[in-house]
């Protein structure tokens, strides 16, 4: 199944360490890394944040479907937007080309990490349904497309990529 996978992609809630988790297994592996996020600021010249704010949620979700579409998956770790999940068709391309982890956090966990940036972060929907009504949209499409779990809760950063470093796909990259 997952051996014609190019790349590897995280998906989960804002604050469950995609970006972290990414950044140490990108260097761990020696696989280029992209997080959307700062892909986001270097083509169009504004943080996600500002991209919210000016240009709203549809401009949003646009650019960054967009600019996940136009990325090679071979050999890269990639770390979009929790939000990713809303796009079928880039989650189609990132299934195809890449194995899917999706770092499980509760709402706990993520009020705890982000704390007072959860709400000036940028996520969308959170302003209109809250955290609860983000999560339970979200959740589905997670399980929907993940490959694997990971459950982050209680776990440093290192733990969860010895976790991560467990898995089939990853004992023939090492």
């Amino acid at each position: 199944m997952v051996k014609n996978k190019k790349g590897i992609t995280f998906i989960g809630l804002p604050g469950s360490g995609k970006s972290t988790i990414g950044k140490l297994l990108a260097e761990k592996i020696k696989h280029r890394y992209v997080d959307l996020d700062i892909l986001l600021l270097e083509k169009e010249g504004i943080n996600h944040h500002e991209i919210l704010k000016q240009r709203g949620e549809i401009e949003f979700k646009r650019l960054e479907e967009k600019h996940a579409l136009e990325l090679n998956f071979h050999e890269l770790i990639f770390s979009p937007g929790g939000s990713m999940v809303y796009s079928a068709t880039v989650m189609e391309k990132l299934k195809k080309e890449s194995l899917i982890i999706y770092l499980v956090a509760t709402a706990e966990d993520i009020k705890q990490r982000l704390g007072d940036h959860l709400y000036t972060d940028g996520v969308v929907g959170l302003e209109t349904k809250g955290l609860a009504g983000v999560v339970s949209e979200r959740l589905p499409l997670y399980e929907k497309y993940a490959d694997h779990h990971i459950i982050t809760t209680g776990l440093s950063p290192e733990t969860i990529l010895e976790e991560i470093l467990k898995l089939p796909y990853l004992q023939n990259l090492k």
